[in-house]
């Protein structure tokens, strides 16, 4: 499994609100996440999953898609054009590693939305 992930602006928010729970017309009563912060991708084998956290690294919603191309698509659809930067395989905590960056890095530069490595000749 491979890890991409994003730092949200703090000026950006979401196209879509994320709940849990049972919609009201299941007789439930759904309560919103918070905004995310940090989003990070994660390819399996299955698909790709959108997972969101807050600023203070609490659940804000995941969705699941076939492929990392839709994943990104998500993610760009709900935040806007986002930098992904590729998590270390041997890192255990995506969103730790992720808060641990400067904001810096997250600034969107060629080839870094969709979280490829750039072509190079040869």
């Amino acid at each position: 499994m491979s890890h991409w992930c994003t730092l949200v602006p703090a000026d950006r928010h979401g196209r879509t609100v994320h709940q849990v729970g049972l919609p009201v017309e299941l007789g439930g009563q759904p309560v919103t996440m918070p905004p995310a912060r940090f989003l990070v991708i994660e390819d399996g084998a299955e698909g790709s999953s959108v997972v969101r956290y807050a600023d203070d690294g609490a659940s804000a919603g995941d969705t699941w898609h076939p492929d990392h191309n839709q994943a990104v698509d998500q993610a760009a659809y709900e935040y806007g054009e986002l930098s992904l930067l590729r998590v270390p395989v041997d890192e255990p905590d995506p969103v730790a590693w992720a808060r641990s960056l400067p904001p810096s890095r997250f600034v969107l530069e060629p080839d870094s939305r969709r979280g490829d490595a750039p072509e190079t000749a040869g």
